[in-house]
């Protein structure tokens, strides 16, 4: 494996983010530090706040936390918060020793952006941090361009592109149905008068489809009054669009549409509760990835991640605490990884990974970090606050054959942790 890759997989799916925090109870101090380092930030800790300007002014911090007491100190603190706001722009959190009505409004004064009581499980907090410090949008927007102009179908590709768009053209309609699989657009445009087939036409044949019966279709058309509106609707599409519409517009009303479609899409295959792939959704993506390994020859493995005794946690903690363990696991094994790893919820407790492009050695050393860090997190109920472990099975492609085979085989070894103590990570053989 390449050392790029090896350090990828180390590092996660994102550089560290850096976040300052102001906090005289050193005791507090620690245990944040420990717990945001778990899901990936780094933290620079602060006790003094007159020293604050002087530690986050040579590497401006991505959002500032600050822990308040109730007491004279906020007021203090809030002032060197202030001072570095005014010469950096980032979010601002206040963490307090209590919810109480003053320490709620010394925030406020403060300018927080949010506040949190510092009982609060370490999964909410990072939540909002992650929302306040999120980067721009993924993966850009697939648009399929289906034109009978060759000169249209240029214009409307250089606009797209030039928003940041992955675009495809097709001159034939006779090959939709392949381009489509192929191309996997999340919106197409579509000529209403091509030469030798009528874009309803195609509308027709692609509804057929089961894989883009609901991909938006946005006519383009020389018509777009209510009579044009009402056919176009009537043959599948979504929207219709002169061609001479503006760029701005152009771009507008394709960027909605395949928003709307990549967020309804994505409601469909992920998890509610933990946001991950569902199992299907899964086993689709390491389909995929396996097609992959064998086109470039390339490794990857899979791992079944499985959380220890969590039957225990459901009837000693409660439900609603159980669910926090789930999305706290999720949440770290998103910031742990890469978004080129496949991520789903298999069962309850039970979670998938696959790493592209790793040897079992590499992934053994990836989850082992996991493992190491979701143990040492806290994890609270009404009565207690607790921690728990996870189990971790690997299977390596191309010594297991298949999708399920994998799964299989690294089932087969998270047996095997559970009956040798629970609380490990081991390599499986080939099923």
């Amino acid at each position: 494996m390449t050392r790029s890759l090896k350090e990828a997989l180390s590092k996660g799916r994102e550089f560290p983010r850096l976040v300052a925090l102001l906090e005289r109870d050193t005791q507090e101090a620690r245990r944040l530090t420990r717990e945001l380092e778990g899901f990936g930030f780094t933290v620079r800790y602060v006790p003094d706040p007159e020293a604050l300007i002087d530690e986050v002014v040579n590497a401006p911090p991505e959002a500032l936390l600050i822990g308040m007491s109730g007491n004279d100190d906020d007021e203090a603190a809030a002032r060197a918060v202030n001072a570095v706001r005014e010469i950096l722009d980032c979010p601002l959190i206040a963490l307090g020793a209590t919810g109480d009505f003053k320490t709620r409004v010394a925030a406020v004064r403060a300018g927080s952006d949010g506040f949190f009581e510092k009982a609060t499980p370490i999964g909410d907090l990072v939540d909002t941090l992650d929302q306040l410090t999120r980067r721009e949008e993924g993966e850009p927007l697939r648009v399929l361009i289906v034109e009978g102009s060759a000169n249209g179908a240029r214009r409307t590709e250089t606009v797209l592109q030039a928003a940041g768009m992955i675009t495809a053209t097709l001159s034939d309609p006779g090959t939709i149905t392949e381009r489509t699989l192929a191309f996997a657009p999340e919106a197409i445009l579509l000529d209403l008068h091509m030469p030798d087939c009528s874009g309803r036409d195609v509308a027709s044949v692609i509804r057929q489809q089961r894989s883009s019966a609901s991909i938006p279709i946005v006519f383009l058309s020389n018509e777009t009054g209510a009579d044009a509106r009402l056919a176009a609707t009537a043959a599948g599409g979504d929207d219709v669009l002169s061609k001479t519409v503006s760029a701005k517009q152009l771009v507008t009303a394709v960027r909605a549409h395949a928003r709307r479609f990549r967020g309804m899409r994505s409601l469909l295959v992920h998890d509610g509760l933990t946001g991950l792939l569902t199992y299907s959704a899964f086993m689709e993506a390491l389909d995929g990835e396996i097609g992959r390994s064998v086109r470039s020859d390339t490794p990857l493995t899979v791992t079944v991640v499985d959380l220890d005794l969590f039957r225990d946690i459901n009837e000693s903690h409660g439900h609603h605490a159980a669910d926090d363990v789930l999305k706290s696991l999720a949440r770290l094994l998103r910031q742990r990884l890469r978004k080129t790893d496949a991520l789903g919820r298999l069962g309850s407790d039970e979670f998938g990974i696959v790493l592209p492009g790793s040897k079992a050695e590499d992934a053994v050393g990836v989850i082992e970090n996991i493992r190491e860090v979701f143990a040492q997190m806290r994890h609270t109920s009404p009565a207690i606050s607790f921690s728990t472990t996870l189990s971790g099975g690997i299977a390596a492609f191309p010594e297991t054959d298949t999708a399920q085979h994998l799964i299989d085989a690294a089932r087969q070894s998270v047996i095997a942790c559970k009956q040798a103590g629970r609380n490990r990570v081991i390599v499986g053989g080939g099923v």
